[in-house]
């Protein structure tokens, strides 16, 4: 298990909130259990496309996500918030 810093763990407990709030909790597991291997692509991906992102939101948000997605640990983290019982934020 990937040990989290605690900022990390809260981005990871309000991204699962967020989703959890918008009805998104079943298609998101899937995509990002599809999508593990695809997932450090992914991250990269937002890392190049922030300039044009960071119009609808926050750097920050976006670099938080694009670490999310590079670290395996950390995306098994947020699909074990998604799938648990416990609502976070």
């Amino acid at each position: 298990m990937t040990h989290l810093q605690p900022d990390q763990e809260r981005f990871l407990q309000q991204a699962a909130a967020q989703i959890r709030r918008r009805g998104w909790r079943v298609p998101a597991v899937a995509a990002l259990e599809a999508g593990r291997p695809l997932a450090l692509v992914a991250g990269q991906l937002l890392w190049l496309a922030q300039p044009m992102l960071s119009l609808l939101w926050s750097s920050d948000r976006i670099g938080q996500t694009a670490h999310l997605l590079e670290d395996a640990g950390a995306v098994q983290r947020l699909i074990e918030y998604l799938e648990g019982d416990q609502a976070y934020g």
